[in-house]
């Protein structure tokens, strides 16, 4: 009877041992599985490849007949940009373009700061292709410096359908007298940096 006692303890035992180890085997085999099926860590977005962009000396001035004060009045804009300094990697015959317009229109200083809406930039490049993009404008005045920035898309000639963004960059002193209320803007001189990617 004693002998019977110590094999059904030696069986209990035994099993019991049996159904640990399947359970420590599940939970590592569990572990393996969790930690395989695990997100991948993100994949950092590559850059945009520059297809051209024009740099200093590039510049543009903007000339105000009349000249811009507090008053709205009907004002000729006349807007020229000489873009130099142009690399792009698969044009290398390309290095300065130009670009003209007038428009006339309601203005003043304040709307020269605080005016939204599109701009249209027809570029002829030095090797008589042009370029023509439209693109949204925006305005910030920092102290003396004052940047417009235009992002928007090629619609026509080379490099349609890739986006663009020209930033203007001008000294404001002028702009701040005028907001003052102490003076006028006859004209006013930015650099720029053109990209197209």
């Amino acid at each position: 009877m004693l002998r019977n006692i110590r094999k059904s303890g030696t069986a209990a035992l035994l099993s019991i041992t049996m159904a640990a180890t399947a359970t420590v085997v599940g939970i590592l085999f569990s572990a393996q599985a969790t930690a395989g099926t695990a997100a991948a860590p993100p994949v950092p977005t590559a850059a945009p490849l520059v297809s051209m962009q024009c740099g200093a000396p590039s510049v543009n001035t903007f000339g105000f007949q009349p000249y811009l004060s507090l008053v709205t009045q009907f004002t000729t804009v006349q807007r020229t940009t000489a873009y130099r300094k142009c690399t792009g990697p698969g044009f290398p015959a390309i290095h300065s373009g130009y670009d003209t317009r007038t428009v006339n229109l309601n203005d003043d200083c304040v709307i020269m700061l605080t005016s939204t809406g599109t701009a249209n930039f027809n570029i002829i490049w030095n090797t008589t292709q042009t370029t023509t993009f439209t693109a949204n404008r925006s305005a910030t005045l920092v102290g003396n410096v004052f940047t417009i920035t235009f992002i928007g898309q090629v619609t026509a000639g080379l490099f349609v359908g890739r986006r663009v963004k020209q930033v203007f960059t001008a000294d404001a002193t002028e702009l701040n007298q005028c907001l003052a209320g102490a003076g006028v803007v006859p004209f006013l001189i930015s650099d720029v940096v053109l990209t197209i990617f």
